[in-house]
């Protein structure tokens, strides 16, 4: 009880029990130890509260902040909401709450309230029950975690930061600049208000069984989904989608837009996923991913193994190996584009008597890889098979 009043700032290092009365004057009150909030605490005035320790809110009312006081949670510090009801008020528009530490409501299945503006640009731990933020709720930096517990709220704007976890979050989310991850592994994120995701935001999801296998991220909206920014799925457990299989990833009552930025959607593990918005869902689906194009070779005996390789396994590809035993080894193959592992004739130089007239002429006919780059065939002719010449 009774009232502790400074106008130069206070430090509380080691335990500080307040169960009552107020803290007043111009200085700040700063907690570098243990503070425990308890019994009816009857208000901050004046000069801030700043928790630079552990801060326990047990207290049978909220704390009443008055005369422009803030409360400040330093980075680094811990503020454990561990009753429910209500937590911070003020009668004349004080008592602003910044977060730049914990923020953390971990017992109480009911609601805790904070009803004056709350920035975060540190760490929000929802473990148990409801955290109502009353007044306006915006993140910069940091994190909001669905760990157990759930958060109300009227629109908590987020223009950087992650918020992930599962659990439901009554009220309207904004996203400028944040990264919104549903499940802490896997799970189900529901807003019940509507959802805004702006050129900076961005939906991360991830797909690691079949439909219902609890395996799936989702994110359901109850009212509209006004969509941009960018979504990215991970693929995760090794699944690969069956052709066909269809996952709804973010549901709701309607929608406007749509995602500007898609990633992931070829995952590389054979399947291709196909985006659809429909009336109350985007959907993913699974299809045959398109195989990749061949790799375009330089036209020589080299490469031209290599593909064979590719397409077909290990193989004897020396020049003068005859794999397939038809009598042409591997050059002459390449050469008339002949396949080496397959007996053929195609392709290969032939030669017929044919008549004009009283003239008779041999055609030689063979096919010639046009393109190669270490090829150049010459036609010889020879009356004597010893003295040849270029054909004209």
């Amino acid at each position: 009880a009774g009232n502790l009043r400074s106008a130069g700032d206070v430090i509380f290092d080691g335990n500080f029990a307040w169960s009552g009365g107020r803290l007043s004057g111009a200085g700040r009150k700063v907690n570098r130890g243990t503070m425990t909030m308890t019994g009816i605490i009857r208000g901050l005035e004046t000069g801030d509260l700043r928790n630079e320790g552990l801060a326990e809110f047990n207290a049978i009312r909220s704390v009443p902040v008055t005369a422009g006081a803030q409360i400040v949670n330093a980075a680094g510090a811990i503020w454990d909401i561990v009753k429910d009801g209500a937590v911070v008020s003020s009668s004349d528009g004080s008592g602003n709450f910044t977060n730049d530490g914990e923020l953390r409501k971990s017992a109480g299945s009911g609601e805790s309230t904070i009803s004056r503006p709350f920035v975060n640009s540190g760490a929000i731990r929802l473990q148990a029950g409801i955290l109502h933020l009353a007044s306006s709720a915006t993140q910069s930096a940091g994190t909001t975690q669905l760990e157990g517990g759930n958060l109300r709220t009227n629109t908590f704007s987020l223009s950087g930061g992650l918020l992930s976890g599962s659990g439901t979050i009554t009220g309207n989310l904004t996203n400028t600049g944040a990264t919104i991850r549903p499940g802490s592994n896997f799970g189900t994120l529901t807003i019940t208000g509507s959802y805004t995701q702006g050129a900076g935001g961005t939906l991360e999801m991830e797909i690691g069984g079949a439909p219902g296998s609890g395996n799936v991220d989702q994110l359901n909206i109850g009212a509209t989904a006004s969509l941009g920014g960018s979504f990215a799925l991970a693929i995760l457990n090794g699944h690969v989608s069956p052709e066909a299989e269809a996952h709804d990833m973010v549901t709701y009552a309607g929608r406007v837009g749509e995602f500007a930025v898609l990633s992931g959607l070829n995952p590389g593990n054979g399947v291709v996923y196909a985006e659809s918005y429909d009336t109350d869902s985007f959907t993913l689906t699974a299809g045959a991913a398109i195989p990749e194009a061949s790799p375009v070779f330089a036209n020589s005996y080299g490469s031209w193994t290599e593909r064979v390789a590719d397409e077909r396994g290990e193989w004897a590809s020396a020049p003068d190996a005859d794999p397939d035993g038809d009598g042409r080894d591997n050059l002459l193959e390449y050469a008339f584009s002949g396949d080496p592992l397959t007996p053929d004739l195609d392709g290969f130089p032939s030669a017929l008597v044919t008549r004009t007239g009283d003239a008779r002429f041999l055609l030689y006919t063979y096919c010639e890889r046009g393109d190669a780059i270490d090829l150049r065939y010459r036609l010889q002719q020879s009356a004597d098979l010893v003295n040849w010449q270029d054909s004209e």
